[in-house]
């Protein structure tokens, strides 16, 4: 009986993950987080607190504090010698700081006058949330400038359905262009491009992958929300198979990079193999294409973070998270319009995602340049490797010489601001250009090899599916699993900057399978119709899933609870709510306002023809 129990014990905490300790000696010491009602102080036109303490001992010998500083031993564990707390407070107090500060701290004293603690204030954030906001000419412009572009948009639409069969000259392709239900139709309509056709498998995973990386965000913003359950948080880090699943999520965003760069490769050799040559003008105009494709969401998307409107409809409690972004946004919103904000601290970028799009857009910019070379200098298709290899060198010298982990580590601690987004760390092993450039590269020679031998046929068999499989499948696993261990200083920088091109070598001889007839029942599930077409709008979708899962909890009135049955619940509303918000996002703002600008870029170009 006693065997049986003790290999209960056992995987109910490393096998299964989901199993609470019997005795939670937390529970005997003050509460990490806690919170005023919101709504209410609000109502009452008081002031709204967000207060950190640090917690000292009347007695260090109290087992308390033995409880405490066991915390603080624990890597699964938050550090419980210093609490957070939401606190309402007179609004008279505003002017009267010192006054202010005297009452927080009293006031915490006495509630921990049981516990044998003093708490000392650390810091200490205060507002009046019923004051009205004060708005600038920047704002305005923002709301008119969007009422504008939407009731142009309708003005399209009504047109475009009373005239269907109309043409009326240059103005009918604009208005067309505009239109909700011409720009539907288009997007329904199926695509008989044969490369398309050939890599529907390609579109399904890029589906997938969304859906995953929505999945991942969600679970990020409930292990760092301000919650009353930071037991299930402190769980969630022990559990095996949980820690997988978030090294995983850091490193599924090389699929997108692998399938960005097999993209632009193929269609680099198709355009090299019919023309022979690769001019500076092309390369010029194909960056100012993609910059178009990418501007408007953005920029829409940029304007509204900036501006103070999400303030005033959404007036909710204090958020370090929430309020970091719009001061990054104050400062370095040009960073994000431009794609170079990867070079900044997460905690200074303005939307914190946008790092993915300047990584793509630069090796796009690298991309076209390396191609470049290698038609006009007669230079091998070795130059990828070559830089591949060089940006690896850079990765490996940073993790060995900052003594860095193989990947990111989270944890309680480190999913504070100053530990995560507000640290390098983060940079270094996750945002950064170099460390990602790797399954990059990886897309570019993929491309190639598609291109080169895609009429190529594959006697597809049991051992050629099985062991595609094998590698699809078991490469990303094997670098995730690589992921979790610890390594001495040498070989966790060889690992950290291998790892991501490991996982990226999976994914891409998967995608390669696919496009030769390779998969049997992956095949159909990845080339499956709905997900081909939700693959349409994942551009609009990665924007708006940021606000879709770290806007709900803006209106909070309370502590957040937290469990397993709240995350699964919040990740299924969350990815559908992202995707019909992608949806409307795309029809609104991403397809119609590409189409204008690509209209005014190749009109001007005929101008330009007609000219000479």
């Amino acid at each position: 009986m006693e065997l049986i129990l003790k290999w209960g014990v056992f995987l109910c905490v490393f096998g299964v993950g989901g199993c609470q300790f019997l005795y939670n000696d937390y529970e005997k010491i003050p509460p990490l987080n806690q919170m005023d009602r919101f709504l209410q102080c609000r109502e009452k036109e008081n002031l709204f607190c967000l207060m950190q303490f640090t917690l000292r001992p009347k007695n260090t010998n109290s087992r308390v504090w033995q409880l405490i500083q066991k915390s603080k031993e624990n890597p699964n564990a938050f550090n419980r010698d210093v609490v957070n707390r939401l606190r309402c407070f007179p609004r008279d107090l505003v002017k009267r700081k010192e006054e202010l500060i005297g009452n927080a701290t009293f006031r915490e004293n006495s509630l921990l006058s049981n516990y044998s603690l003093n708490a000392r204030l650390n810091t200490i954030d205060c507002k009046n949330y019923s004051e009205p906001k004060k708005l600038t000419t920047f704002d305005y412009s923002v709301l008119y400038s969007t009422l504008a572009w939407f009731g142009i948009i309708a003005a399209a639409t009504l047109c475009d359905a009373v005239f269907r069969v109309g043409n009326f000259g240059e103005a009918w392709t604009y208005i067309k262009s505009l239109s909700l239900l011409s720009n539907w139709e288009d997007l329904r309509a199926p695509v008989k491009n044969e490369d398309y056709q050939r890599l529907k498998g390609l579109q399904g995973i890029r589906t997938y992958n969304m859906i995953i990386v929505i999945l991942g965000h969600t679970v990020f913003n409930c292990l760092f929300s301000f919650t009353s359950d930071v037991g299930w948080i402190e769980t969630f880090y022990r559990t095996g198979y949980r820690k997988f699943g978030l090294n995983f999520g850091l490193h599924i965003v090389q699929t997108n990079f692998v399938i960005s760069a097999w993209v632009l490769s193929s269609n680099l050799y198709s355009y090299i193999e019919k023309n022979k040559k690769l001019s500076i003008k092309l390369i010029l105009k194909w960056i100012f294409l993609r910059y178009l494709r990418l501007l408007p969401v953005l920029g829409f998307i940029v304007c509204w973070e900036m501006s103070n409107w999400p303030s005033i409809w959404i007036a909710g409690p204090p958020s370090e998270r929430n309020d970091m972004d719009f001061r990054a946004c104050q400062k370095n919103w040009w960073a994000t319009l431009l794609l170079v904000n990867n070079y900044f601290l997460q905690s200074d970028m303005c939307n914190i995602g946008t790092w993915y799009l300047s990584n793509d857009f630069q090796m796009f910019l690298l991309a076209m340049i390396l191609f470049y070379v290698m038609v006009n200098y007669k230079i091998g298709e070795e130059i990828i490797l070559w830089t591949m290899g060089f940006f690896w060198l850079m990765h490996a010298s940073l993790i060995y010489y900052n003594n860095y982990p193989v990947i990111f580590d989270f944890s309680p601690e480190n999913s504070k601001v100053e530990n995560s987004v507000g640290s390098n760390i983060l940079c270094v092993l996750y945002s950064s250009f170099y460390s990602n450039f790797g399954g990059y590269g990886i897309g570019l020679i993929f491309g190639g090899l598609y291109h080169k031998y895609k009429n190529h046929t594959i006697k597809v068999n049991e051992v050629v599916t099985y062991s595609w499989l094998l590698v699809f499948f078991g490469l990303p696993i094997s670098a995730v699993y690589l992921s979790l261990f610890e390594y001495p200083r040498l070989l966790s920088a060889i690992l950290g900057a291998t790892l991501k091109l490991v996982f990226s070598l999976g994914v891409a001889v998967g995608i390669l399978g696919l496009s030769h007839g390779i998969g049997g029942v992956v095949k159909k599930i990845c080339e499956w119709d709905y997900p081909v077409f939700l693959a349409k709008w994942a551009y609009s979708t990665y924007l708006v899933n940021f606000l879709i899962v770290f806007g709900r909890y803006l209106l909070i009135d309370e502590l957040i609870p937290l469990n397993d049955e709240i995350m699964w619940k919040s990740i299924f509303s969350d990815i559908i709510q992202a995707f019909a918000a992608g949806l409307v996002v795309h029809l609104l703002i991403e397809r119609p306002l590409s189409n204008v600008l690509r209209n005014l870029a190749s009109q001007e170009s005929t101008v330009k023809i007609k000219s000479r």
